[in-house]
């Protein structure tokens, strides 16, 4: 199993009456796309978020929040913990 099912299928039930969601199996894992542009993802059993910029001191508050960043498309995700 490349990403977790249970945490899927909680996210397209957040997700079940936005507009314009699309998933994608992608970087060995699932992504949900809003608008054409990624929203969330799953990899193993973590969830990754697109977060606005101005929510970031915020989020990264909580311990469980790490920032990811991707270096380049061939790259795996990397967290700063």
């Amino acid at each position: 199993m490349a990403y977790d099912e249970n945490l899927a299928v909680r996210i397209r039930e957040q997700l079940a009456e936005s507009q314009d969601v699309l998933e994608k199996e992608m970087m060995g894992g699932l992504v949900f796309m809003v608008d054409g542009k990624m929203c969330i993802g799953i990899i193993k059993d973590e969830m990754m978020c697109r977060i606005a910029p101005e929510l970031y001191p915020e989020i990264l508050e909580n311990t469980a929040a790490a920032n990811g960043l991707y270096r380049q498309a061939n790259e795996r995700l990397r967290f700063d913990r």
